[in-house]
């Protein structure tokens, strides 16, 4: 599957994609899954985009996925900061029982280290897995640093490329 990222001025864009494998055994073997392709931008408003009525910027290849696919005209964060928002999006929880409540901290003290996802959080990416699809996230993670158990290959995805934070400790 090919894919061209675009970046957009002041976004950064994320992209998770879980191509389809076989169909569950018990849907029989003519069953399948669809592939799924979901992208986050960080900071990109709803009318910033041509399929949403932009009309100084076009955006064909985003135009052509939504033509394509199911559009969603109610999405919103599930935090003000992104750790904590990713966290939402990544569990499917609220912030009230997110494991990340803020960019920052461990065992309630502001410090410079990130918490990361506990051993038993959940991911989408996991799902998806356990239903029989190969997944990838490109972009950023931030919801575990390197070491931490929590980095995107020990929650779900198969192939990861983008940005983790660096453990901020000297």
């Amino acid at each position: 599957m090919a894919a061209t990222l675009t970046r957009f001025s002041g976004s950064f864009l994320v992209l998770l994609l879980a191509a389809g494998g076989a169909g569950r055994a018990a849907a029989g073997p003519a069953a399948r899954q669809p592939n799924l392709v979901y992208i986050l931008a960080d900071d990109l408003g709803y009318g910033e985009v041509s399929c949403y009525g932009q009309k100084r910027y076009h955006t064909p290849h985003i135009d052509q996925l939504a033509r394509e696919g199911t559009r969603f005209t109610s999405h919103y964060a599930g935090a003000p900061i992104c750790a904590p928002s990713r966290n939402t999006l990544m569990t499917g929880q609220h912030t009230g029982h997110t494991t990340i409540r803020g960019n920052f901290g461990v065992s309630g003290k502001d410090t410079k280290l990130r918490v990361p996802l506990k051993p038993d959080d959940v991911t989408v990416g996991q799902a998806l897995q356990r239903a029989g699809y190969k997944t990838a996230l490109i972009g950023k993670w931030g919801l575990g640093e390197e070491g931490s158990g929590s980095e995107p290959w020990n929650k779900g995805f198969d192939f990861f490329y983008g940005f983790r934070q660096p453990d901020p400790r000297p």
